[in-house]
């Protein structure tokens, strides 16, 4: 009897275990976004830019952290630059995604705050004033795959002028969609010479996932005790 109860606490405790890889993008996971950046100058004129975003996971650990790249195309200046970074795969700031399991919840780690979800599309937002200029940040989230479908960056200066308008559409991605394929993105354009590398985005998503952990490992213990104490 003791064994069968340890069997079920077992089986009920496992998924707590494998939640996180499951959810987690894995190596080879891309999404690509077109944007548009309209610029509402002084004069009342307006200055419209064109970028694609390739956003990839070039490796995938198993501590749930990811090698992040992510590649913007300038299209009204045809070149390309590329960045990397090692951030945690649960919400990264450089690939346009939030776990399932996380949404509903405010990600705190990275300032964004659960509004609602309507139709399955999670809407999360932060704000930041950065030199008395605000800057309003908000993501819609595919329920089922975890999937930014849009993104969109608002810069609004002083006397609540709106500076600039930034706004991401999903193109394609293979996360939820294993037959999708990556367009050939790079022909016309020149690589620009930034590079630059960026791990700070990855400890406070580890000590979470490390934390429910041993939460789960010792409840499992106390309840094993408990049931061969009698």
């Amino acid at each position: 009897m003791r064994i069968f109860l340890i069997f079920l606490i077992l089986l009920f405790l496992f998924p707590t275990f494998i939640i996180i890889s499951s959810s987690l993008p894995s190596t080879g996971n891309f999404i690509v976004y077109n944007e548009t950046s309209v610029i509402f100058l002084n004069n009342g004129s307006t200055v419209i830019q064109r970028f694609i975003f390739l956003q990839q996971v070039d490796e995938a650990f198993p501590n749930g952290t990811g090698l992040i790249e992510f590649t913007y195309f300038y299209v009204n200046g045809s070149y390309y630059s590329t960045s990397y970074s090692i951030e945690n795969l649960s919400a990264p700031p450089n690939f346009y995604y939030i776990s399932p399991n996380l949404l509903g919840k405010n990600i705190q780690c990275r300032d964004l705050s659960f509004k609602y979800v309507k139709n399955d599309v999670y809407l999360y937002c932060s704000t930041v004033v950065v030199q008395g200029v605000t800057i309003i940040y908000k993501m819609w989230i595919n329920g089922t795959t975890g999937v930014a479908e849009k993104v969109q960056t608002l810069q609004i200066g002083a006397g609540n002028r709106l500076v600039s308008n930034a706004t991401a559409t999903l193109w394609i991605t293979n996360i939820g969609n294993q037959h999708a394929t990556l367009p050939d993105l790079y022909k016309g354009y020149t690589q620009a010479k930034a590079f630059t590398v960026n791990i700070s985005n990855t400890l406070c998503f580890i000590h979470h996932l490390v934390l429910e952990s041993l939460v789960a490992i010792l409840l499992t213990l106390v309840l094993i005790f408990l049931i061969f104490r009698r």
